[in-house]
């Protein structure tokens, strides 16, 4: 909405889009709960642009997709299943910080050679976090 000039004011009741040019109001909405929800069935059809995806880029789709596999993107493209995804080949070799951090895997602990305990179903602590 920032982008087609606009001005968007949020309150903690009502969020106000007016149109910088002409001053007009181009959208009212409520808050309900976390969310402002506005009646875009009001706008005219040639107004609608900035609600749909300009961006094209592999990982920006991972993500708006809740992080998936590119393979998975990869299927989605394959069988026409997704409006608006561009068809074109997610490389497999590229992964998003978020998503690449989510999948690590940590080595597994040194066993130990001692007893910790004095007596059995005693409570023992262990630090798993390594500096």
């Amino acid at each position: 909405m920032c982008d087609k000039d606009n001005l968007v004011v949020f309150t903690s009741n009502h969020c106000l889009i007016v149109d910088m040019d002409t001053e007009d109001i181009v959208l009212r909405g409520k808050r309900h709960k976390n969310v402002y929800k506005v009646c875009i069935s009001s706008l005219p059809q040639n107004k609608l642009t900035c609600l749909s995806a300009l961006n094209d880029e592999i990982l920006l789709w991972h993500k708006r997709l809740g992080h998936v596999s590119l393979s998975l993107l990869n299927k989605l493209v394959s069988m026409d299943l997704v409006v608006g995804l561009p068809t074109i080949k997610y490389n497999d070799g590229k992964v998003c910080d978020a998503y690449a951090k989510g999948k690590q895997v940590k080595n597994s602990f040194k066993s130990k050679n001692c007893v910790s305990t004095t007596q059995p179903l005693e409570l023992l602590h262990i630090d798993l976090v390594v500096p």
